[in-house]
């Protein structure tokens, strides 16, 4: 495996493709490096713990901006979809800086999707990463980034809920829900502009989960079914295995 196959455009190389055993191995590492990750840590004091979230902030921008130059590099930059971080993973990467440096609702704001909606998206790609193994062999830049952008966002999640650092409310759904409203408002106007599919909301996915709903509601209720499940149903999740242990927690007491 050379450095140059590391680095090589999507057109160069073979796909991975999903579940395979290169596939089971990223989710096995991934999975155990964040619940290793969490065993050292979860234990932490509040500040400590804001200390994490502040250095993990600066890195996902980090390597976000590394991944969009390196796409631009290598023939993307006609391809919106490849570049802009405009999906709903991508509001981790924001929602970690509200956290990390904002105050009062903004940094709830930060501190809800990312136990929410950080976990649900870290997990749902470790599982299903359709924007890399189904474009990228297992060596390669893009689907390290990936995995090591995904893993990120599921271990701050479960780091804040676990520790007690973000304690979830009902009522916390109206966070949850404005962020990723106003993400897919300016998802959809970027697409309208150069005809993407940010955010998923505009356009088919063929040979996904996506295909199904695109074929069976119409324009315009395809965008608002996909905008109201994203940003509904990962709060909700979350939410019901959050209230279920707390109240096993209570009755163990």
């Amino acid at each position: 495996m050379s450095i140059v196959k590391f680095f090589a455009c999507s057109s160069e190389v073979e796909p991975a493709g999903l579940f395979s055993v290169s596939h089971i191995i990223y989710i096995a590492i991934t999975l155990t490096v964040v619940a290793t990750a969490l065993s050292f840590t979860t234990a932490l004091d509040h500040s400590k713990i804001k200390t994490i979230i502040k250095i993990f902030s600066i890195f996902l921008c980090s390597i976000e901006a590394i991944k969009i130059i390196f796409m631009l590099c290598t023939g993307h930059a006609s391809d919106p979809n490849s570049y802009i971080p405009l999906y709903f993973c991508s509001i981790a990467m924001y929602a970690s800086l509200l956290s990390a440096f904002a105050k009062n609702k903004a940094k709830r704001l930060g501190d809800v999707f990312l136990t929410t909606g950080g976990i649900i998206g870290g997990l749902f790609f470790i599982i299903y990463p359709l924007t890399s193994m189904t474009l990228y062999p297992a060596f390669h830049f893009v689907t390290f980034q990936s995995y090591l952008f995904h893993g990120v966002m599921l271990y701050i999640g479960l780091l804040m809920l676990i520790s007690g650092y973000c304690k979830l409310h009902i009522r916390d759904v109206c966070y949850h829900i404005c962020i990723v409203v106003a993400m897919s408002a300016v998802a959809l106007a970027v697409n309208m502009l150069l005809g993407s599919n940010l955010m998923f909301v505009s356009q088919n996915y063929p040979g996904t989960f996506i295909e199904i709903l695109y074929n069976a509601f119409p324009s315009p209720w395809f965008t608002i079914i996909m905008i109201i499940s994203q940003a509904s149903l990962p709060f909700f999740l979350v939410y019901a295995v959050y209230k279920s242990v707390t109240k096993i927690r209570k009755k163990a007491e």
